[in-house]
């Protein structure tokens, strides 16, 4: 597909040239959805944008919807199955990581579960979620551990590694978390015929997680039309002390990816 970023000073309007090219291709009698691709707490004020905008512009088949991650997967799990998926919660994912916790407590050397545990579960779910996030699985944290000389770390690596392996078990068959969702996602995507005929627009987003990647360059392969991504800042080469530095890294992998 052609992919496009849409670049601009602080203070431009990024997102109104973002609806001027959706409007423009609502009227070029093309047939497939325009999707706006928005965090989930941007829909709703992107949605007032759009609502603003069609009270002065046409889009005669009613083709652009603005959608976040979970909206876009629903979407595609409803076509292609993956509803019956049951997502767990934040406070469903607290319960699950005390009971992996608990699970293995008698082989943990350095986690132990103290008799208010409410600290410890929340360091080692947000811990799960990094690891997750960025695809680092059991495996790669074994071998994390076995190249570590230090024993006091080398030791936390081993209770987390074994704390993971009873989190994966407890899940597994009933429940999906927010990283496995997005990797099904990405998986159900190559199924969804809508999709290769959309044409998507990305605003809002600073960054991506390793597995959103994933997720972003399946939709650029996939999509037939164009992906138009706004990126602060006309220089190309990021600076560590730059604000808007990660943005800039956003738009270099992904100019990377498509070469």
């Amino acid at each position: 597909m052609g992919v496009g970023f849409i670049k601009g000073r602080i203070g431009s309007d990024r997102s109104q040239a973002l609806l001027d090219l959706c409007f423009k291709e609502a009227r070029s009698g093309s047939r497939g959805p325009i999707f706006i691709l928005v965090p989930e707490k941007y829909t709703f004020e992107m949605e007032k944008k759009l609502s603003i905008r069609l009270l002065k512009d046409r889009d005669p088949n009613l083709r652009i919807r603005v959608v976040s991650m979970s909206t876009l997967a629903n979407m595609v799990f409803t076509k292609v199955g993956g509803l019956k998926e049951k997502k767990l919660t934040s406070s469903a994912r607290g319960m699950m990581t005390y009971r992996a916790i608990e699970a293995v407590s008698k082989d943990l050397k350095t986690l132990r579960m103290p008799q208010d545990s409410t600290g410890l579960v929340d360091i080692v779910k947000d811990a799960l979620i990094e690891l997750k996030q960025n695809k680092i699985g059991l495996e790669d944290l074994e071998e994390m551990a076995k190249k570590i000389s230090d024993d006091a770390l080398k030791a936390k690596l081993e209770d987390i590694g074994l704390i993971y392996a009873s989190y994966e078990k407890l899940i597994e068959e009933d429940y999906i978390d927010t990283e496995d969702w997005i990797k099904l996602f990405s998986r159900k995507l190559v199924s969804f015929e809508e999709i290769k005929e959309a044409t998507i627009f990305i605003d809002e987003f600073t960054g991506f997680t390793p597995i959103q990647y994933d997720l972003i360059e399946g939709l650029i392969a996939l999509s037939k039309k164009y992906l138009y991504i706004p990126a602060f800042g006309y220089e190309i080469e990021a600076r560590a002390k730059d604000g808007f530095s990660k943005t800039h890294i956003t738009y270099q992998r992904l100019y990377r990816y498509m070469q």
